[in-house]
């Protein structure tokens, strides 16, 4: 293998993905991505159950890290069990993050509306303030 190819191949990133136990987070969704984790980084058979343990841990924080933290050291090892209890603890329930995703788009929305009113309403005024500067100006209002 030449060094370009061996470079390429090292240089992929893979980031670690975040779940903190919001109702808006995918659960199944974050496991999924700590159970591929070890096996984008190259490795095989030999210690791939605690690496993803290792994954599913190092990737939560807040409420989910302070469950994990409350479980055993056996289960936190095991990949399955311990996934299996963060299902258990965070259901992802998909018509409550519709809902979420909703009133965060709807708030979104608002705010962008009364920035732009806010915009038109001072631009509105810069405009009647300069046209009734230009008539001044033009009736020779203006002196030095």
């Amino acid at each position: 293998m030449d060094f370009d190819t061996t470079h390429r191949q090292h240089d992929a990133r893979i980031f670690q993905p975040r779940f903190s136990g919001k109702p808006e987070e995918n659960v199944n969704q974050y496991i999924q991505a700590c159970r591929l984790i070890p096996l984008y980084h190259g490795y095989t058979e030999n210690y791939i159950d605690e690496l993803r343990a290792l994954a599913l841990y190092q990737g939560t924080s807040k409420e989910a890290r302070s469950f994990l933290d409350t479980l055993p050291e056996a289960v936190l090892n095991d990949f399955a069990q311990a996934s299996t209890q963060l299902k258990g603890k965070f259901p992802w329930n998909p018509q409550a993050q519709q809902a979420i995703v909703l009133e965060k788009i709807t708030t979104l929305n608002k705010r962008k509306c009364h920035s732009a009113n806010t915009f038109k309403r001072a631009r509105g005024s810069r405009s009647r303030l300069s046209q009734a500067s230009l008539s001044r100006f033009a009736s020779g209002g203006f002196s030095d």
